[in-house]
Order: structure tokens, then C-alpha cells, then sequence
């Protein structure tokens, strides 16, 4: 039999969304108002869902990895009190983040919708700020990035990127997600004796530079492509929503 089930409205999306971000930032009713007015549509939301998810997800592998240390999530406002809506660099006097501290100390932190150096980019690129960059740069949804990082960062200042997709998965969705990655890493495994770099990633260390990179995907169709994602370190994660 189907089900009668029918999917939320977006405007109860909207209000769950604004009550779970006032929740974990310990904020009143306003500034989740206006950092969320871009997700009216059910994408954005969804991305601003996986952001939660996100943090979630880093405070249970801290808690595990650092169980003696105090663990803050903060939220860090630019001018317009409002995440990016749409692909571009970091410009922390503009744009909201979300600031990731260990004992007090500012450790990483996590931006909407940042292009990042792609690895097949010209060594010069890096150091252009305006213009248009085409194929040199790429999008990621969310990214966690080393503190007081500006402009696009280059792939050694990730420590995770996230894609999230509201939508069945498919293949070629696969192919996206897998040319990200190579723009993001070479593969390499960590040799005997080394010290890992990235002790905000909880997967296994197969790139360099030791980067992560998360799938979130509202359809539980993802699990079919988690073979190839796995090979070059990508988790791909059923978030219904």
C-alpha cells in the first residue's frame, strides 16, 4: 500500500530549521531568521540541515579523539548576519561561520558554499582575487577549514568538504562527487611511523593533503555507490530529511 505520508511543507521545514539552529547556537528567534532567508527552498535548507549534522558528527569524533578538552561551536557574524548563498571565497567581513574551538583556542571553521583552489590549478591562480577563475576553482557545500583562512582556500587548508544532495543519488551525480575529490587530493595512504595532520577527520587517511570529504544524501539510494566514494576516502552518509 503507499503511503499517505506526504512530505513537510517548506515553511515547517523553515521553522524546525530556524528552531534547531536558535538551539544549538543558544540564540534567540532573530538572527536564525535571518541567517536562514535563503532557505525557502528545500536545497538550501537541506544544506543548512547538513551543517548542523556536520557539527554534530565533529563533536562526537572530538569527544572520542579528546575526551579531557572543551569542545565550543560558535557562530561568527559577518555584516549581513547570513551564510553565502551562492559559490564564492571566504570573506569573513561579509559572511556568517561557524567557529570550532578546543580549550579556547580557535582550531577550524566551517563556511557555506566555498570555491576552493582546484589541485590542477596554475600555481599563480591562488593569488588572483578578482575576475573569473572558470574550471580553476570549485564549489564545495561546506567546508572546514584551517582558522583565519581567506580568499578560496587551497586543498592543504581543508580538513573536510561536504556535498549534500536532496535527491535521489545516481551516477552521475557519482562522477561529480569523484571529480571534486581529485581536485581536492592526490591518494596516498599513511606511512608506518607518520603522524596524521588531520585529527578533525574520522575517516581513514587516503590522500594527500589529509583531507575528508563528506556525502550527505536525503535518499537511502547512496549506499549502492559507496565502493568507489570509499577508495578515495569519501563517506557517503543517508541523512534523510
Amino acid at each position: 500500500m503507499a503511503s499517505n505520508k506526504r512530505p513537510p511543507t517548506p515553511d515547517l521545514v523553515l521553522r524546525n530549521l530556524k528552531a534547531d539552529f536558535a538551539s544549538e547556537f543558544g540564540l534567540g528567534s532573530t538572527p536564525p531568521a535571518k541567517l536562514l532567508a535563503a532557505a525557502t527552498l528545500y536545497d538550501k535548507a537541506y544544506e543548512i540541515e547538513c551543517l548542523l549534522r556536520l557539527i554534530d558528527m565533529l563533536r562526537q569524533h572530538l569527544h572520542r579523539a579528546l575526551p579531557r578538552t572543551n569542545i565550543d561551536f560558535s557562530l561568527q557574524g559577518g555584516s549581513n548576519v547570513a551564510f553565502r548563498s551562492k559559490g564564492g571565497p571566504v570573506d569573513r567581513n561579509k559572511w556568517s561561520y561557524v567557529r570550532l574551538s578546543l580549550d579556547g583556542i580557535p582550531k577550524a571553521e566551517i563556511w557555506v558554499d566555498i570555491e576552493f583552489w582546484a589541485l590542477s590549478a596554475d600555481s599563480q591562480f591562488p593569488h588572483q582575487t578578482r575576475g573569473i577563475v572558470y574550471g580553476k576553482a570549485h564549489e564545495l557545500d561546506l567546508v572546514v577549514v584551517s582558522p583565519n583562512t581567506n580568499g578560496r582556500p587551497l586543498p592543504s587548508d581543508i580538513y573536510i568538504g561536504v556535498e549534500c544532495k536532496h535527491r535521489s543519488f545516481n551516477k552521475a551525480l557519482l562522477k561529480e562527487l569523484l571529480g571534486v575529490r581529485r581536485e581536492m587530493c592526490m591518494r596516498s595512504k599513511l606511512r608506518s611511523g607518520h603522524v596524521r595532520k588531520n585529527d578533525l577527520w574520522w575517516g581513514s587517511q587516503t590522500s594527500n593533503p589529509d583531507s575528508g570529504l563528506v556525502l550527505f544524501c536525503s535518499e537511502n539510494n547512496v549506499s549502492k555507490y559507496r565502493d568507489p566514494a570509499e577508495f578515495w576516502g569519501i563517506e557517503m552518509s543517508h541523512h534523510p530529511f
